[in-house]
């Protein structure tokens, strides 16, 4: 009986050495998987939670612009129209335009086409908007029937221009320029 409590007792020590060594084993896995779960969970705080806010920032964005579309154009057939519009415009660029002068004019499209969502642009001016990017897109695709074939602005729409469109169409200019000057210098040399 001595020699049953003798193993019970060398028993009990190996458990609770086992115990000791498992509950060691779990506070250092806990404590690994804490700093992973830690890292993980403010990665995703720092990375994912921003984007979501700004693709939830981005379709408010494009509600309310569809919604000022519609506005301006009369209703959503004239929102489609000119949504189209646009696509037709970037996608034409994409199959026609080297990239440099691509990337000019998306962003330049875009943006005006942004500006023109605002309140104040008037039903007329609308319109008028949309016609030349029209005959703008006409002239992309090779089939337009302008009278100035040259792309030369003629001096009557030059002088109803303000002074914020009298500024932005010089810095056009000056992009596109540097946009040909890239694309010649890119050229090989004939000779």
């Amino acid at each position: 009986m001595a020699k049953g409590k003798a193993l019970q007792g060398k028993n009990a020590g190996g458990l609770q050495e086992s115990i000791a060594n498992v509950r060691t084993v779990a506070w250092k896995l806990l404590k690994s998987t804490g700093k992973a779960g830690w890292i993980t969970a403010t990665t995703c705080l720092v990375i994912l939670v921003p984007l979501i806010i700004e693709m939830d920032r981005e379709q408010q964005m494009v509600e309310f612009e569809n919604q000022q579309l519609g506005a301006l154009t009369g209703g959503s057939s004239g929102a489609k129209m000119v949504l189209q519009l646009y696509r037709n415009i970037v996608r034409t660029h994409r199959n026609v335009l080297p990239p440099p002068l691509r990337a000019m004019g998306d962003t330049y499209a875009r943006d005006e086409f942004r500006r023109h969502w605002k309140p104040q642009t008037t039903k007329n001016q609308w319109q008028a908007f949309v016609q030349e990017w029209q005959r703008y897109l006409s002239m992309l695709q090779g089939h337009a029937d302008l009278p100035e074939q040259s792309g030369d602005i003629p001096d009557n729409v030059l002088d109803s221009l303000n002074e914020e469109q009298k500024a932005q169409l010089a810095r056009l200019k000056e992009e596109a320029v540097k946009a040909r000057e890239a694309i010649l210098s890119e050229r090989p040399s004939e000779g």
